[in-house]
């Protein structure tokens, strides 16, 4: 073939996965901790026959405007004793223009099995704080008027007149555990990349990968708080999260049990584009000096959408959750390394998080009172960190250095909404230690 080898691979796979926990059944009047009761999680397994084919075809080589370009593909087909059949492929392509400008690019179909835990994990005893959303004080307080509407149709189809307050002066009780009748979820994805190394900037890389993926009958962890939820917000009711709640009429209607575990939503798809800048600069001869070595780095992410179909009955209805709180729609980061000598070095790192929704517009439509309107984001986040290496001796290294230099907070009107991922709740801080070799 001239354009190059042709690789090829075939193969054929068996294997078995078990799972078992015993003891959880024991008596718990000794216990200080983990009282809540359940059974031992018995013998679970499945197994599965796999059989797979992967192709490499060089397609052009040494040509004009194709210094390289190559096919590649992969099927596995699997048969589980718990789902059945199901087919995982892809195909993908790389070209190389030339030196500077290479492309390559990714369709792909995957499915994953739930595992022996999504199925099969024995109910036990748990505890839930609700919140309820058919209680008439929290519909008035819905700031998103097509939840609140949602919320006022789908608990009176329910049943639950309209005035009803609830108050829960304890935590309803309800059961984790696994789900028999999960289905496999599967997921589409494209992927399109450009990869840039420009003759006019020696020792750099520039990439962007643009990607978009879906994932069908997504297997989902839902806590009982979220389900309770799902059940009314959308505009119909949502089967699959009433199914698993219980309500008591003769107890202001309030949740008296629920079964919490892994479920399917209808789908989950983003789209977006992650992009990298890599520079690597000598400094061995400035004004005569000797300076080390710069490396630059800059990664970062921006989202185009991300979006959750949760209700299988309302195919359309979903949430999108980019710009909103813990969702950037962009966030990167850079990281700057100067060698200065093989045994001192200085960096310069800087995390960028895009500003984030925490009321939609829409809801200052409604009612321009709730806020205004520059409480409704949180504001752009710009964090510094400084940190030096030195190594003193050939067995010890001291390190040393300040997180978070400008003292970069979270908005004060965010309140604790929000995670430690996001943003620095800890302020400027500094930091000094060492390595000891003997």
């Amino acid at each position: 073939w001239g354009a190059g080898e042709i690789g090829l691979a075939l193969g054929l796979e068996w294997r078995k996965e078990t799972t078992e926990g015993k003891g959880r059944d024991a008596d718990t009047g000794s216990r200080v901790l983990f009282l809540n009761t359940g059974p031992d999680f018995k013998l679970a397994k499945y197994d599965t026959k796999e059989a797979f084919a992967e192709m490499k075809i060089p397609l052009l080589k040494d040509v004009p405007f194709a210094k390289s370009l190559e096919f590649s593909g992969a099927i596995r087909r699997s048969d589980y004793s718990t789902v059945g059949k199901v087919n995982t492929y892809s195909a993908q392509f790389f070209w190389e223009v030339n030196d500077q400008v290479k492309f390559r690019g990714t369709r792909a179909f995957a499915t994953r099995i739930p595992n022996l835990n999504e199925n099969f994990a024995p109910f036990t005893q748990t505890f839930a704080l609700i919140n309820d959303p058919c209680d008439s004080r929290n519909i008035q307080n819905t700031t998103n008027t097509q939840i609140r509407e949602n919320r006022i149709k789908n608990c009176a189809a329910l049943g639950i007149p309209a005035n009803q307050t609830m108050t829960y002066s304890a935590s309803p009780p309800g059961v984790l555990g696994g789900n028999t009748l999960l289905k496999p979820e599967t997921s589409k994805s494209k992927t399109l990349s450009v990869i840039l190394n420009p003759a006019f900037l020696p020792r750099t890389t520039i990439v962007f990968d643009w990607y978009n993926i879906q994932i069908d009958d997504a297997i989902a962890a839902i806590a009982a708080q979220t389900m309770v939820n799902q059940c009314v917000d959308t505009a119909a009711l949502n089967p699959a999260a009433c199914g698993n709640i219980t309500r008591n009429p003769a107890d202001e209607y309030k949740v008296s049990f629920f079964r919490q575990g892994s479920f399917n939503y209808a789908r989950f798809e983003t789209q977006g584009l992650d992009f990298t800048f890599q520079h690597r600069a000598p400094l061995n001869n400035v004004f005569g000096r000797d300076l080390g070595n710069l490396n630059v780095t800059l990664r970062g992410t921006y989202e185009q959408f991300n979006r959750a179909y949760t209700n299988i009955d309302q195919p359309g209805f979903h949430t999108d959750f980019t710009s909103q709180l813990e969702y950037p729609e962009l966030r990167f980061a850079t990281n700057v390394a100067w060698n200065y000598k093989p045994t001192l070095s200085f960096f310069w790192n800087m995390d960028f998080i895009g500003s984030q929704e925490l009321i939609d517009i829409d809801v200052l439509r409604s009612n321009p009172d709730n806020r205004e309107d520059k409480f409704r984001k949180t504001g752009n986040s710009i964090q510094h960190d400084f940190s030096v290496r030195w190594e003193a001796r050939k067995n010890l290294t001291i390190r040393g250095g300040v997180v978070n230099a400008f003292n970069e907070t979270p908005p004060r009107w965010l309140g604790s909404t929000t995670t430690a991922d996001t943003f620095d709740m800890f302020g400027r801080r500094f930091y000094v230690g060492f390595n000891y070799k003997h």
